[in-house]
């Protein structure tokens, strides 16, 4: 991962915009909607929208999760060898 720069989340994009280029005169350099650059190399991003990009993440990994899950029942559940030494999760080791 790649140092852009600094990220700071806000819930009102336009009011944190109108402080950081009025009151302390920071120049835009790239205006997304809800996530603006400015020359300083910093950043302000929409809470509202950080947290969706969260729950769309967090759904891809579930679903990566449950595929490789699959997967390795498939590899344990095909090798006799893999099938005898595994140990379920869900039984008890007492």
């Amino acid at each position: 991962m790649k140092y852009i720069c600094s990220l700071i989340t806000v819930s009102d994009i336009k009011h944190s915009r109108d402080f950081y280029e009025n009151i302390l005169n920071q120049k835009v350099k790239f205006d997304f909607g809800e996530n603006i650059t400015f020359h300083g190399d910093f950043a302000i991003h929409l809470l509202t929208h950080e947290y969706e990009l969260y729950q769309i993440f967090q759904g891809k990994i579930s679903e990566c999760d449950k595929q490789i899950q699959r997967l390795l029942n498939e590899q344990i559940n095909n090798d006799d060898n893999k099938r005898q030494h595994h140990i379920d999760s869900n039984s008890s080791l007492l």
